[in-house]
């Protein structure tokens, strides 16, 4: 705190200024204080509608709490009966061996719930899985995950192809109706999008059974090649397991 005293005139009239240090700025004591009052609001991150109260300055309008930026939510995977039926109920994704069995529509649908409602943390989306399944289940959090990941690469390159086929038919019934330039316009962007239907690949068996299909987006570039190593995540977990239970002569002994 500073003080600076005045003297005018023949006497001595002291008057005392306050100033108060708040981070690198002195602001003067001797100003009104600006207003705050206790105000309503409400969020639109909360579908409820729920009311609160905090503390504003005066004469500030927020169109929205300004935290509700922060409430980001991870858009759900859905799919319909029928591209299940379609696309994805004949795959299997067992061990082989009988001792992990085949997904069923099932336990895929409880799995995508759980996802979407605790949005991939798959601690407590393992946990709550095995309450529901019940605890014989012998998948474990990796074959969540691998199954999870295929079933989104799956669902991409399937509606990529519908719609790129779909556009090829609408492009093809163009250019048999349509002469002269634009009928020229229609072949080349029906053999453009011939193209881009061929390069999409269908899936082989083999892709699946470590790695997620090849997918790329059309016009971002982005991929998801080797997003989830099925195989390499279980070695990583059982390193990670063997280190942590670890005695205490192991450790001296490193």
């Amino acid at each position: 705190t500073k003080e600076s005293a005045t003297a005018t005139g023949s006497g001595s009239v002291s008057t005392t200024n306050r100033v108060v240090k708040i981070g690198n700025r002195f602001i003067s004591a001797s100003k009104p204080a600006r207003p705050w009052i206790w105000a309503p609001f409400t969020s639109s991150s909360r579908t409820d509608g729920a009311l609160f109260y905090h503390w504003v300055r005066a004469n500030v309008e927020y169109p929205d709490y300004p935290y509700a930026r922060f409430d980001i939510h991870l858009d759900p995977l859905t799919y319909t009966t029928e591209e299940y039926n379609s696309w994805i109920q004949d795959l299997d994704m067992g061990d082989g061996k009988g001792a992990v069995k085949k997904w069923t529509k099932g336990e895929t649908d409880v799995l995508m719930e759980l996802c979407r409602v605790y949005e991939l943390r798959w601690a407590v989306i393992y946990d709550k899985f095995i309450m529901r399944m019940g605890y014989h289940h012998k998948r474990n959090v990796e074959d969540l995950q691998h199954w999870y990941y295929t079933i989104g690469a799956i669902l991409l390159r399937k509606r990529l192809e519908k719609a790129v086929g779909a556009e090829v038919a609408a492009t093809a019934g163009a250019a048999s109706t349509s002469k002269d330039s634009d009928g020229v316009n229609a072949a080349a962007e029906k053999a453009a999008l011939t193209s881009l239907a061929a390069s999409i690949k269908p899936f082989g068996s083999s892709s699946l059974s470590s790695h997620q299909p090849f997918i790329q987006s059309i016009g971002t570039g982005t991929t998801n090649q080797k997003l989830f190593d099925l195989q390499h995540e279980k070695e990583r977990r059982l390193l990670l397991d063997t280190l942590w239970n670890r005695t205490k002569e192991e450790e001296k002994e490193e």
